[in-house]
């Protein structure tokens, strides 16, 4: 049975999929987390001087919640994307990490399973 291997231009396309698909996902969730963390920073000073302690905790601890919710979804979000992204060995199916995949440009090769990846 004749392993399928990249050609080294479609090899290096992959590679900036992968980098575009960080990119893209990493950015939004950046921004969530410091505009949300900040905005939450503020909320808080203005609950702490205009309601109740118990309603303080209540509202604050709703938003803390929602907060985690986004940035728990914009990390599923680029897990997913990243894995689409990243290259997969034609033998052994395994996910090439950065230096793996760093690896297999120079060698052309699997530095998991030393199979044929890169022609």
């Amino acid at each position: 049975m004749a392993e399928t291997t990249y050609t080294p231009e479609a090899f290096g396309r992959m590679r900036q999929s992968l980098a575009d698909a960080r990119r893209r996902t990493a950015r939004p969730l950046a921004a969530v987390s410091v505009l949300f963390g900040i905005g939450q920073l503020i909320a808080l000073r203005w609950f702490e001087r205009n309601l109740q302690p118990d309603a303080v905790r209540l509202v604050a601890g709703g938003i803390f919640l929602v907060y985690i919710a986004a940035v728990a979804a914009l990390l599923v979000r680029m897990r997913r994307a990243v894995h689409a992204a990243t290259p997969h060995c034609p033998r052994c199916g395994a996910a090439l990490a950065d230096l793996s995949i760093r690896l297999a440009m120079v060698t052309g090769r699997c530095d998991g399973c030393g199979g044929p990846m890169v022609d």
